[in-house]
């Protein structure tokens, strides 16, 4: 992808802000739009960062994760292609309460905080987009914590299996594949179990016939049946 290629990227109409300007009104953003390019596994920012910015992603998927004193991780949510990660800016003095990470090859456009102001206040049509993607960002979160309070090991496991073949499975002949490059512990880490617990569920899944590992590769067989081991 070029370097500030906005009016010309075919996944314009999935970013959240730049969907809502002109091509005339995206090309007077040229100069606070920094486009930056990450590897897989490279770190976008560091929690406890100052968060000078906000990143859009224009490409690839990052994960976003917050890590205890004992080396544990808890991923919070994946952001994918249109999504906005470090919305902390927004918030004069504060950190980066997570670490971005990127699980792939990705794009990210950065605008800093003061930049991102002064277009708000300049085009009052992007702030309520911006203000529900936040709130439906906060819902999601409240509503998978909740999950990973109250309900057992097996029942979150199929709720996350379920919610990643929603947004990333691809159908194919042998059902849906879910197309997200996630190690074992980072697949452990979202749905808040040890990696140990975690591979048992898959290996039980999986001699249930509902679904198929081959390494990173996660189909699922059985969409149905999975959807009924939730309450």
């Amino acid at each position: 992808m070029q370097r500030n290629a906005c009016p010309e990227c075919r996944a314009r109409q999935n970013c959240l802000l730049m969907s809502r300007l002109s091509p005339q009104e995206i090309e007077a953003t040229r100069g606070i739009r920094h486009s930056r390019t990450y590897q897989a596994r490279q770190i976008l920012y560091h929690e406890g960062m100052p968060a000078l910015g906000i990143h859009i992603l224009c490409s690839g998927r990052v994960k976003l994760t917050r890590g205890n004193n004992r080396g544990r991780q808890q991923i919070l949510r994946i952001v994918g292609h249109g999504g906005i990660c470090g919305e902390e800016a927004l918030l004069e003095g504060m950190p980066f309460t997570n670490t971005a990470e990127a699980l792939e090859t990705c794009q990210s456009a950065f605008i800093r905080r003061e930049a991102l102001l002064e277009l708000l206040q300049s085009r009052d049509g992007l702030l309520i987009p911006l203000l529900r993607y936040f709130c439906r960002v906060l819902v999601e979160t409240q509503v998978r914590f909740a999950s990973v309070a109250l309900s057992d090991a097996r029942t979150r496991m199929a709720t996350q299996l379920l919610e990643l073949a929603e947004r990333y499975g691809q159908p194919g002949s042998k059902g849906i594949t879910l197309q997200l490059d996630l190690r074992r512990g980072e697949l452990a880490a979202l749905v808040g179990l040890s990696p140990e617990t975690a591979m048992r569920l898959l290996s039980q899944f999986q001699r249930e016939g509902l679904l198929e590992v081959h390494g990173r590769r996660l189909t699922i067989k059985a969409l149905e049946r999975l959807r009924g081991l939730l309450p």
